[in-house]
């Protein structure tokens, strides 16, 4: 059986990009102690990094519907999405949404210092990427945002990128590892 995170190849010049981005990209609190309550038992802020294939998109706006449903005690949620990721519900996305295009991205397809100094101001207690398959962009952003909380989907170069990272072998296991990101976070 195929593995959900063997299904997208990295190139070996992609790997080397990343690798270099991510040696310039110095996490500034590397040695930051990750704390789940660290606002009278909650996380002030939350990005949310959206799936661009449909497939995936549709599974994560059950998630989204759960989260901004239930009362998640003062947590703002936020969304960060490609412009491609075309079969989003924007009445579920009735928070921030930040969307980024190629415009946005670099020759090598990543993202520019632009959109990584966006992600940063956002000062996010928590980054979680709702791809289940390898995504550069959304790697570089969790990395560029320097939360010590990064939350993404195991893969030969999530470690790299993600302090937490979470198994899915069988695609309907996805639903179940997002329940484990909103207790993680404390949203369930």
């Amino acid at each position: 059986m195929k593995k959900l995170y063997s299904a997208v190849e990295i190139d070996l010049k992609m790997r080397f990009v990343l690798w270099k981005r991510r040696r310039n990209t110095q996490l500034n609190d590397s040695n930051v102690k990750v704390q789940l309550s660290s606002s009278e038992g909650y996380l002030k802020l939350v990005v949310f990094l959206l799936p661009k294939k449909n497939n995936y998109m549709r599974i994560a706006e059950y998630f989204i519907r759960s989260i901004l449903e239930s009362n998640y005690s003062g947590t703002e949620i936020r969304f960060v999405c490609s412009k491609e990721a075309n079969y989003i519900d924007r009445n579920i996305l009735n928070t921030g949404v930040s969307m980024y295009d190629s415009e946005d991205l670099d020759t090598w397809g990543l993202p520019s210092d632009h959109i990584e100094n966006q992600v940063r101001d956002l000062h996010a207690e928590g980054f979680v990427d709702l791809d289940p398959e390898f995504n550069p962009v959304n790697a570089s952003l969790a990395i560029a945002s320097n939360s010590p909380i990064r939350i993404g989907f195991e893969s030969s170069l999530a470690n790299h990128y993600y302090n937490i990272t979470l198994s899915t072998k069988e695609p309907f296991l996805l639903e179940k590892s997002y329940k484990k990101i909103e207790k993680l976070l404390g949203l369930a």
